[in-house]
């Protein structure tokens, strides 16, 4: 599981940039949000990912909380 994780955020890192520069450089090209909507979607895209980590639960389970439960 870390090699997948390592290996897509290698992959993500490589294609970001290009993929947000293209964004950029086409919403310029017909003015589209004014130039702006790369920043848009970037702050969709952190919205999405905080409303992810609101999902996640507030504490780690220990060891000794799962005793006896299978």
């Amino acid at each position: 599981i870390t090699g997948l994780s390592q290996v897509m955020g290698t992959v993500f890192s490589g294609i970001a940039p290009s993929i947000a520069s293209s964004l950029f450089a086409l919403s310029l090209k017909r003015n589209m949000a004014g130039g702006y909507l790369v920043y848009i979607v970037l702050v969709g895209i952190t919205c999405g990912g905080l409303r992810c980590s609101l999902l996640l639960p507030r504490r780690l389970s220990s060891d000794s909380d799962r005793v006896g439960k299978v």
